[in-house]
């Protein structure tokens, strides 16, 4: 009997698109469907489409010219064109170079608009193997020690006065340290930090490639000043660090610079051992709208 998909990873399907019809010069090519249950303030997740293009950047680096095997995203950058939305996308790889221990792979993922073919998003993937990484750590970050998640506040639960952001906050089960939804209460005293546990509701294990949807999954921290609304996401890059063991996610996100319209957003995550799993930072626009409490 066949296991059913987790919801993530019927978002993250890709079709290959057969090789006579893939662009001359590329790696292999794919289709995906995107999904509005994913989508936040109208647009697909910056995150579910970073897990979809290094995906696909590490299907394209079992093709590794070295005969090396490369099945995990160990960096990525990617860079938003425009808002992706509800409906069929192509993805389009290019391995630009092939070693021993990394591949680094181009995606570029387009949707029809206009019935003109449009970019959405563009990324550079260096891919490997997680299981082969080895040597000494002289530094990481330690984890941060947090409440119970039975005693931290889910996303779910919107505050009185607030709009849902959109269907996506039921696509994750985060959970808010105490301290970190005291804008809720119109406190907005300590800004520019998050801390949440994280997980699938569905019970589905965290993995490299879910890693990248995790680290764009909290809410933007200019809630922390009052500022609330979406944060398009400009670019953002992540590192997966290491394997994720079973269990909660803890994650830490923080801004230094929030200014001139934009602030970047740095984000750490570890797994339930306590071991850093991954790290980002983005480039987000400040929110198009402003609600105070």
């Amino acid at each position: 009997m066949t296991t059913p998909l987790s919801e993530f990873d019927t978002a993250l399907t890709l079709t290959p698109v057969d090789s006579t019809s893939a662009r001359s010069g590329g790696g292999p090519a794919f289709t995906a469907q995107l999904s509005d249950r994913w989508a936040i303030g109208g647009a697909v997740n910056g995150g579910l489409l970073l897990a979809l293009l290094g995906k696909a950047a590490s299907r394209a680096g079992e093709h590794s010219a070295s005969g090396s095997v490369h099945p995990d995203p160990l960096a990525i950058s990617a860079h938003y064109l425009s808002a992706s939305v509800r409906g069929p996308a192509r993805i389009e790889t290019e391995i630009v170079r092939s070693g021993r221990t990394t591949s680094v792979v181009s995606v570029h993922l387009e949707q029809k608009q206009d019935d003109k073919p449009t970019g959405r998003v563009r990324a550079l993937v260096t891919t490997g193997d997680l299981d082969a990484l080895d040597g000494p750590e002289f530094i990481t970050p330690p984890c941060p020690e947090l409440p119970p998640p039975d005693q931290c506040y889910a996303t779910t639960d919107t505050p009185q006065g607030f709009k849902s952001p959109g269907p996506f906050t039921e696509r994750l089960d985060v959970r808010l340290t105490p301290g970190s939804v005291a804008w809720a209460l119109g406190d907005f005293s300590a800004p520019g930090t998050f801390n949440a546990w994280i997980r699938f509701p569905d019970g589905r294990e965290p993995d490299p490639i879910s890693l990248l949807q995790i680290v764009d999954a909290l809410p933007p921290v200019t809630y922390t000043w009052g500022h609330f609304g979406w944060a398009p996401t400009v670019e953002l890059t992540a590192y997966v660090r290491a394997r994720p063991a079973p269990g909660w996610l803890s994650m830490q996100i923080s801004t230094s610079t929030y200014a001139r319209g934009f602030l970047e957003e740095d984000v750490q995550v570890w797994d339930s051992t306590g071991e850093l799993v991954a790290q980002a930072r983005q480039l987000a626009s400040a929110p198009r709208f402003t609600q105070k409490t």
